[in-house]
């Protein structure tokens, strides 16, 4: 399961700066391994804070800290820390169906996390994104899969292409 990238090396022991897509960058506190290119690394320390900064076991150097340069951070699944009630992963979102009166109006295809509020790119016969904002989103079911949306909410903030 993809939780972050590396954005560059920090400091000259093999620190790096680690841009999260985790809902927030301290559950890199409760993650004890990472892979980075096909090798699993031991997370020795997680400073958590903007930026949020990991220190791997065998990167000790800037050299071996910038071969990880924008390369993506995995977590196996099963050992990844339980989400707090009404939080998902992203990860478990993507390829969820997205339901608007009972009706399936597509499939959520990407989230972009730029600021305040995530946004929800979601393809179907229309192509429409949506921040996650207030009560647009009714219901959220992992389980079958699928996002209800609050009409109401959802057609005064919703975005279509054209």
């Amino acid at each position: 399961m993809l939780i972050g990238k590396v954005s560059k090396p920090h400091g000259v022991k093999g620190g790096i700066k680690v841009e999260s897509f985790m809902d927030t960058p301290y559950a890199f506190s409760a993650i004890k391994e990472v892979e980075i290119n096909a090798t699993v690394y031991k997370i020795e320390k997680a400073q958590v804070g903007q930026p949020l900064i990991l220190k791997l076991s065998g990167v000790d150097t800037v050299e071996a800290a910038e071969k990880l340069r924008n390369a993506q951070i995995f977590i196996n699944k099963e050992r990844a820390p339980q989400p707090p009630d009404g939080r998902y992963y992203v990860d478990d979102l993507i390829g969820c169906r997205v339901l608007l009166e009972g009706e399936v109006v597509g499939e959520l295809t990407d989230i972009l996390q730029y600021g305040s509020a995530d946004i929800y790119c979601v393809s179907g016969a229309k192509n429409f994104m949506f921040p996650y904002v207030g009560e647009v989103i009714a219901k959220i079911d992992i389980a079958s899969k699928e996002i209800v949306l609050n009409e109401r909410e959802f057609d005064k903030v919703a975005v279509y292409e054209d």
